[in-house]
């Protein structure tokens, strides 16, 4: 699937993902974060954020701020939630912080971990450029309803 999204092979499913796309894209917040996505698929995506001059993304002491963390696990989460087509907002989530960097690249990859009628719950680890961990985050996602 992840080869005819980026080819640009019209499936009903690759223009779902276009939506999701559209609709990420969409809203300010994750872009004043300067978060981008770089990987959209069906239960999977990953995010991530250059830090190379965005001193404001980072905490007193240099290193990435944890609301940037945490923002990146929401998004990451809710776009995922998102690629069954439906609207989802956060219910809860569960961040563990286990590692920072000062530069470089960290990426936001996630999975699907149940999907059920109302709710999905969705696995995220954060990582830096050598995928060392740097945070994880458990996060369940309701379903407000339908774009349709």
């Amino acid at each position: 699937m992840e080869k005819e999204y980026r080819q640009g092979k019209e499936t009903p499913e690759s223009e779902l993902l276009q939506q999701v796309m559209a609709r990420s894209l969409a809203n300010p917040f994750p872009k004043y974060c300067h978060i981008q996505i770089t990987v959209l698929e069906k239960d999977h995506v990953e995010v991530c954020v250059d830090l190379e001059g965005r001193d404001e993304l980072k905490n007193f002491a240099g290193f990435v701020h944890g609301g940037l963390f945490f923002t990146m696990a929401d998004f990451c989460a809710a776009t995922t939630a998102r690629t069954d087509g439906r609207k989802y907002v956060t219910l809860q989530a569960d961040t563990h912080y286990i590692g920072n960097v000062t530069e470089g690249r960290i990426t936001a990859k996630s999975r699907v971990v149940h999907r059920g009628r109302s709710s999905v719950l969705v696995h995220v680890d954060i990582v830096d450029c050598e995928e060392k961990q740097l945070c994880c985050s458990d996060v369940t996602m309701f379903c407000v309803g339908s774009y349709v």
